[in-house]
C-alpha cells in the first residue's frame, strides 16, 4: 500500500516568494502614488499661473488702448502664493505689432516648483478701433 502523502500549509520557499511578489508590488504602488501627488501639485500651479495670466490679460483689456503698457503688476512678493510657492506676473507690451494701431501683448506667469523655473505665456493681439 501506497500512503498518501498529506500536502497542508506552505513550504518557507512558497512564503518568500510571496512576500517578494507583495514587496515588488507595493514599492511599484508607492512609486505610482508618489508620481501622481507631484504630478497633482504641479497641476495645481500651472492651473494657478494660467488663471493669474487671463487675470492680468483681463486687467489689461478693461484699459483704455492707449493706457495699456508694459508692467509688472504682481512680484515674487505678491500675496499669490499657493503652498508657498509665489507666482511672479509680468505682461510685455509691443507697440504697433503686428501692424499699426495694434498692440501685441504677452503675458508671462513664472515661479519655482521643485527646484526648477517654469513660466506660462499668453499673447494676445489688441486692436485700436477708434483711431
Amino acid at each position: 500500500m501506497k500512503r498518501i502523502r498529506a500536502t497542508q500549509g506552505f513550504t518557507v520557499i512558497e512564503t518568500l516568494v510571496a512576500m517578494l511578489v507583495l514587496t515588488t508590488a507595493a514599492t511599484a504602488m508607492l512609486g505610482m502614488l508618489t508620481m501622481s501627488v507631484w504630478t497633482t501639485r504641479q497641476n495645481i500651479y500651472e492651473t494657478h499661473a494660467v488663471a493669474l495670466a487671463v487675470q492680468e490679460r483681463e486687467d489689461l483689456r478693461s484699459l483704455v488702448y492707449d493706457a495699456i503698457d508694459t508692467r509688472d503688476p504682481y512680484t515674487t512678493g505678491s500675496p499669490y502664493t499657493v503652498d508657498g510657492v509665489s507666482f511672479a506676473v509680468h505682461s510685455e507690451v509691443a507697440n504697433d505689432q503686428p501692424a499699426a494701431n495694434m498692440k501685441t501683448v504677452t503675458v508671462t506667469t513664472s515661479w519655482t516648483y521643485r527646484g526648477r523655473a517654469r513660466s506660462y505665456s499668453l499673447q494676445t493681439v489688441y486692436a485700436n478701433i477708434n483711431g
